[in-house]
């Protein structure tokens, strides 16, 4: 089959989160990849929208857009080495039919503009990374169970995460639906980079504060139909709990 006929459309992909925390791997900002055929090329565009864990901060948009989400650019590529998912690329080391062992980078989304509210003037921004790592799975019957492991790639948070997670999969003529479960845990180097305060940004109203690790659990849901032969929708959701250390 020529690549010609392996393009494909993206089509709209409504991304439901709520609360996020400072996440990088979660499922709801990536493309699952289901039953779409390997060697298959796609572009796409999505809407992503949710809850922000800043105080007096009520969702996830930016003062550029203006919006309250984010509409994002999706790429997908699923190949015998290379893949990308969306908001995560990187390489096969191995992909057989029970177990995977991938290479991987991945856009962690977490920011906090700090012009969006007042209570934030003595507070420098907190920026969105890219992270880098490994993500390990075996897969059969019972479902899918993988871990990964992310670093902080560029000098922002220089931070570590751990992610396990568990998802079954239900695939239909046209359809798939894909619910998971996470375990998620994150060192105090990235807590402390997108939810401490240091003392140069303190005030009485705004104390100094380190916080230690953080770990809690997610649920969601990945779905698509297939629209046509070269089309498909995507809505994904989560939801997760933010830790105390978080909340503090």
């Amino acid at each position: 089959m020529s690549i010609k006929r392996k393009l494909a459309c993206l089509a709209w992909a409504p991304l439901f989160l709520a609360p996020p925390a400072a996440y990088a791997t979660n499922p709801v900002t990536e493309i699952h990849v289901g039953n779409i055929p390997k060697g298959t090329v796609a572009l796409g565009v999505g809407l992503r929208w949710g809850d922000s864990p800043y105080r007096g901060i009520d969702d996830i948009g930016s003062v550029v857009s203006e919006n309250a989400y984010d509409i994002m650019p999706f790429y997908f590529y699923e190949g015998r080495w290379l893949f990308a998912h969306g908001s995560s690329a990187g390489i096969h080391f191995l992909d057989s039919e029970h177990f995977e062992l991938d290479a991987l980078i991945s856009y962690r989304f977490t920011r906090l503009e700090t012009e969006r509210n007042d209570y934030f003037r003595t507070v420098e921004d907190r920026q969105q990374s890219l992270d880098a790592g490994l993500r390990a799975g075996i897969k059969g019957g019972f479902g899918k169970l993988g871990l990964t492991w992310l670093g902080g790639a560029v000098d922002r948070h220089n931070g570590n995460e751990l992610d396990l997670t568990y998802r079954y999969e239900w695939l239909g003529a046209r359809w798939s639906i894909s619910p998971f479960v996470s375990y998620v845990y994150q060192d105090s180097d990235l807590t402390g980079y997108y939810y401490g305060v240091t003392p140069q940004e303190s005030r009485p109203d705004l104390p100094v504060y380190t916080p230690g690790s953080a770990d809690f659990l997610r649920i969601g849901v990945n779905t698509s139909y297939r629209l046509t032969q070269r089309m498909r929708l995507f809505a994904n959701f989560s939801h997760e709990n933010l830790d105390e250390e978080v909340r503090d």
